[in-house]
């Protein structure tokens, strides 16, 4: 299963505000100027949540080296978003015995995927179906196992 990730600081921005990890100014190398607006970003005002360009199974303390299985799962979400050069605080979108999903998000949104499309306008909109797709992973491609 692939982990959805959502952002708590930092907006989950890069240096450039690029979607791309801060290493290329537009999406596709100048060549569409529809996709490279697209891309662009503003960190400063929205927070972000994406699916893991891998997936994982039920083991997520051994899988991201944690004391318990979401800290685990929070660890291997923080580490795709550091990979991808996306900045702040990156929380694993699971429910465990002593903690539902949503308590475990800190701020109060709008969340979009890494293209700026919204997905969630509030906190309270994390518990239905997202405004769009969430089939985006933390580079900004589709993921196809979705």
């Amino acid at each position: 299963m692939a982990i959805l990730a959502v952002s708590c600081t930092g907006g989950g921005g890069n240096d450039d505000g690029q979607a791309d990890g801060g290493t290329n100014p537009t999406a596709d190398g100048g060549t569409n100027p529809a996709a490279d607006a697209a891309v662009d970003i503003d960190a400063a005002i929205s927070l972000r949540a994406f699916v893991t360009s891998q997936t994982y199974y039920p083991d997520l303390q051994s899988a991201g080296g944690g004391a318990s299985g979401r800290e685990g799962a929070d660890n291997i979400c923080q580490n795709h978003a550091g990979a991808a050069g996306l900045g702040g605080t990156w929380r694993a979108w699971v429910s465990t015995t002593d903690k539902d999903a949503i308590d475990h998000i800190e701020g109060d949104g709008p969340w979009l995927d890494m293209n700026g499309a919204t997905l969630f306008p509030n906190k309270a909109s994390l518990t239905v179906a997202p405004m769009a797709g969430l089939t985006r992973d933390e580079n900004g491609n589709v993921v196809s196992n979705m």
